[in-house]
């Protein structure tokens, strides 16, 4: 020890002695909380790393906000985008329609639907004009703007001298559309973030509506002229229909505002007077008509229009949307900075005062350590008593104050198990050799419990109720509580001969598969408790037994595994069920891999 205490003194001189010779010892010092300059150090320490902190959230707040502002501009940029192109789908498709309308008309009919047509071609390339830019999807397919502008008016000359049918006409102006809309798509989810996803993918889907609606508005006009419809030409109307109604549904899905619009009085009255018609060109089978043709188109040009408006609207919607998150982010901007402001004005007078209530801190936590200390201790001692009142499930979803529903178990096994003679042995007993006896009986119980998949339920007096298959279901219900009699047989006659050489506690016990029901009963004092036929079976099992006595449904079980050793016994009255061939559980033979269960006489 005192070798030990000089090599420390030692230790210890000839670390001041360095301290000394470098001039750290004076700094040391100096930087005492007790001193002046260490007051003011540890201070303006504290400063720093409160300022730091401060500092951190306030930049990543600027960043959060840039980024926000980034996802602004993209989405106003992507709104204004996909409305522009929206307008020149949408003026396409009309122009489409009036195109195979003027194609499929007899030439004395041809008049109006030529006006109507050069009106809607000037609409077209007026929506045209006013893009601010032309896609590059669309550049890659379709040519650049002006070089689409002449493949379009080389095409509308070839409509006006009619070297092109209706089919040829949808298949031009369709393809514009499928290169537009399909970039409208990439655009969406490409950009387009939060509700604005929503919103955006709801105009998305509208559009690709409006464009198999149009399609569809095209080849109806041309059955109404015609009066027929080839198999692949109603195969083609049938399909633009479905597409077109699947699109719509998904896009009123995704957007309040198109729900509320696309669900108004008229768009009723119009999906009625459509789908009459629908329903006529289905049939197949209709004469020619030129009026039924623009009447068709009417409709459904109406109807497609209503959905325009629609649009429009939820275009307004996002853009409002978009705009108030702009201001947001702008007002996030300025509440940070004037937090940040206020922080710095007031931190000194923070530091200062938490250095006074420093000692007191201190104070009150070392009273507050010793009391959850014991909250503690406390809280799990009655963690431990839940989990072993209740299955360790049940247990958990009552410490966390969930709600215990009631539940059907379809195959569990109950089983009564009783202490014979139990009241004779303990009158011939002193009270502590009687609680001696007792608490090794409980404690062999639990301790075979543990071995096997089974739920000790309830402990009254010398009878326990077990279950298996409760509350966690398995299929081997029937065996763990077969395998946990013979145990519990063997070892309770073995320990408690020991015991009482005189007399020796034996066990009876009665067990029967089946439902049950199970679920938590009473308010002050709760248990777990189990109801159902399989219960009051397996209890008269019990109280007919003199050994292990199994009702008829496990005992089919345990006679089909083939391992344990059954004997049927005769027609046995069990009250409120009448008579009924139960069998003893014997033995088991030995399976592999396991312990053997030791044979015992019946009893």
């Amino acid at each position: 020890m005192l070798r030990r205490a000089s090599e420390m003194t030692s230790r210890t001189l000839s670390r001041l002695s360095i301290l000394q010779h470098m001039g750290l010892d004076t700094f040391y010092n100096r930087c005492n909380f007790g001193t002046r300059f260490g007051q003011i150090l540890i201070l303006s320490m504290l400063l720093v790393v409160g300022f730091l902190p401060s500092s951190i959230l306030t930049v990543q707040n600027i960043l959060k906000v840039l980024a926000s502002s980034k996802v602004y501009s993209d989405n106003v940029w992507v709104t204004q985008k996909l409305t522009e192109i929206g307008r020149v789908v949408h003026e396409i498709q009309i122009e489409r329609g009036r195109s195979t309308l003027f194609l499929t008309v007899s030439s004395g009919d041809a008049g109006d639907a030529w006006q109507q047509l050069l009106e809607q071609r000037t609409s077209v390339d007026s929506a045209t004009n006013q893009l601010t830019q032309w896609p590059d999807q669309a550049r890659l397919e379709l040519g650049t703007l002006p070089d689409h502008k002449v493949k379009v008016e080389a095409f509308r000359r070839n409509v006006e001298t009619g070297s092109v049918n209706y089919s040829d006409t949808l298949a031009f102006y369709s393809n514009i559309n499928r290169v537009l809309i399909n970039w409208m798509g990439n655009e969406v989810n490409s950009f387009a973030t939060g509700d604005a996803w929503a919103d955006l993918t709801a105009f998305h889907f509208l559009t690709l509506a409006k464009e198999n609606m149009g399609v569809e508005r095209a080849r109806g006009s041309a059955f109404w002229n015609a009066g027929y419809f080839s198999k692949r030409e109603f195969i083609d109307f049938f399909e633009c229909q479905t597409r077109g109604n699947g699109f719509l549904k998904e896009a009123v899905l995704f957007s309040n505002v198109l729900n509320t619009e696309m669900s108004s009085r008229a768009a009723t009255i119009l999906e009625n007077a459509i789908q009459y018609r629908r329903n006529l060109i289905l049939l197949n089978d209709a004469s020619p008509s030129v009026d039924n043709a623009s009447q068709w188109f009417s409709y459904m040009t109406l109807y497609i229009d209503l959905m325009d408006k629609a649009q429009n609207k939820l275009a307004d919607e996002i853009f409002q949307r978009t705009m108030s998150t702009g201001d947001r982010a702008d007002s996030d901007m300025m509440i940070t900075c004037f937090l940040l402001v206020i922080e710095l004005a007031i931190y000194p007078l923070f530091v200062y005062l938490s250095v006074r209530l420093v000692t007191r801190i201190k104070t009150i936590g070392s009273s507050l350590a010793s009391k959850s200390r014991h909250l503690f201790k406390e809280q799990r001692r009655n963690t431990e008593m839940v989990s072993q009142m209740y299955p360790k499930s049940i247990a958990l979803k009552l410490l966390s104050g969930e709600n215990i529903e009631p539940e059907i178990f379809e195959q569990a096994t109950v089983c009564f198990s009783v202490l014979t003679d139990f009241d004779d042995i303990i009158n011939v007993l002193s009270a502590e050799e009687a609680i001696t006896v007792l608490n090794r009986v409980l404690e062999i119980m639990e301790d075979e419990i543990l071995k096997y998949d089974v739920f000790k339920v309830e402990t009254r007096e010398d009878m326990v109720l077990l279950a298996s298959g409760v509350p966690r279901r398995t299929p081997r219900n029937c065996e763990e509580i077969a395998d946990l009699c013979l145990s519990l047989r063997t070892r309770m006659r073995s320990v408690c001969l020991g015991l009482l050489p005189s007399r020796g506690v034996r066990i009876k016990s009665g067990f029967c598969t089946g439902s049950v029901a199970a679920g938590i009963v009473g308010v002050k004092m709760p248990r777990y408790l189990l109801f159902g036929d399989t219960v009051n079976t397996a209890a008269r099992m019990q109280s007919t037994s003199n050994g292990i006595q199994v009702a008829p449904s496990s005992g089919e079980i345990l006679s089909d595994l083939g391992v344990y050793k059954l004997e049927q016994r005769d027609l046995v009255q069990i009250k409120g069920k009448g008579e009924m061939y139960t069998y003893w559980l014997m033995d088991k033979r030995i399976p592999h891999g396991r312990s053997p269960v030791l044979s015992a006489e019946l009893y």
